[in-house]
């Protein structure tokens, strides 16, 4: 009997409570888990359900710290893949708009009877400089060329730049000036050199005889600056803030940069520089590209050491 009173009592106020505890316990453990999962299902029925070309971001919200930085990495991973294909569709569209120019003009020239062998030859050395702009561009896309970065003198380079440049501008009826302070910037000497080379390009190309350019480069500060200007027809009322944008992109035939400018501006992003074109403080007619490096201390320090 008493082992009877025991068991009973045993089970009625220490087996049973536990049981009920415990079934209470999964209870709320498996809500809890259902709770905290529901939104990493719902996250996964939204990657399941949209299609290839979809690269809207993810919008779950919960409380879960975890599953917040989950979307938020997989968003950033939209966007970069967002970012890629805009840069490929730009690039696709940079190459089939500058070549149809001058493939359309090679192929009338040719069925001429006789051929103008004068203008054939330049629209293929034109050809070959573009092919050249699209393979730097495309290099440039590839996002490597930090890896090769150095103390570049950036006074130098635009004397070199200038020098081979002089004949051209005499050759059009224009004068180039240069002033350069003695500047190191930390980046690439080929891709400097190509957005120095676009910038008077694009002088040469757009300006009237009888403009006068200039190429100078400030002092080290704050900031490095190089400043490529002429007093050409410049650029319409307002353009200018619409050419410092980093996709914007216009015809080479009319009153922009065509493909140099987004060789430029991605030359510059590369660099941590800012491009900006503008017009002459004073009112005076023209054009200024202002090119803002940041600093680099080292280089500067042991150029001054020197």
């Amino acid at each position: 009997d008493v082992y009877d009173d025991v068991r009973d009592e045993f089970l009625e106020d220490i087996v049973t409570p536990v049981l009920v505890g415990s079934g209470v316990n999964l209870a709320l453990i498996g809500i809890l888990i259902a709770f905290f999962l529901w939104p990493i299902s719902r996250l996964a029925r939204q990657l399941e359900s949209r299609s290839a070309s979809s690269l809207a971001p993810q919008d779950v919200r919960t409380p879960a710290t975890e599953v917040r930085v989950l979307r938020d990495v997989i968003n950033e991973l939209i966007g970069d893949v967002e970012d890629v294909l805009k840069r490929e569709r730009r690039f696709a569209d940079d190459v089939a708009h500058e070549l149809r120019t001058p493939l359309t003009t090679l192929k009338i020239e040719l069925a001429a009877d006789p051929p103008d062998l004068p203008a054939v030859k330049a629209e293929v050395d034109r050809l070959g400089r573009l092919v050249g702009q699209l393979l730097t561009l495309a290099r440039l896309e590839q996002g490597q060329w930090r890896q090769r970065f150095e103390p570049v003198s950036l006074d130098a380079m635009c004397a070199r730049a200038a020098e081979r440049f002089n004949e051209r501008f005499a050759a059009a009826g224009m004068t180039l000036a240069v002033s350069a302070a003695p500047a190191t910037v930390r980046g690439d000497a080929t891709l400097l050199d190509v957005l120095v080379q676009n910038l008077l390009q694009n002088i040469l190309e757009h300006c009237p005889a009888g403009t006068a350019a200039s190429v100078q480069v400030s002092p080290p500060g704050t900031a490095v600056r190089l400043i490529v200007s002429d007093n050409g027809k410049g650029l319409a009322e307002g353009l200018g803030d619409q050419l410092s944008g980093d996709f914007t992109r216009l015809d080479s035939k009319g009153e922009g940069l065509g493909l140099g400018l987004a060789i430029c501006h991605r030359i510059a992003k590369v660099h941590d520089a800012a491009l900006a074109f503008r017009a002459h403080g004073s009112g005076a007619p023209g054009l200024v590209v202002e090119v803002t490096f940041p600093v680099d201390n080292d280089s500067g320090r042991s150029r001054q050491g020197a």
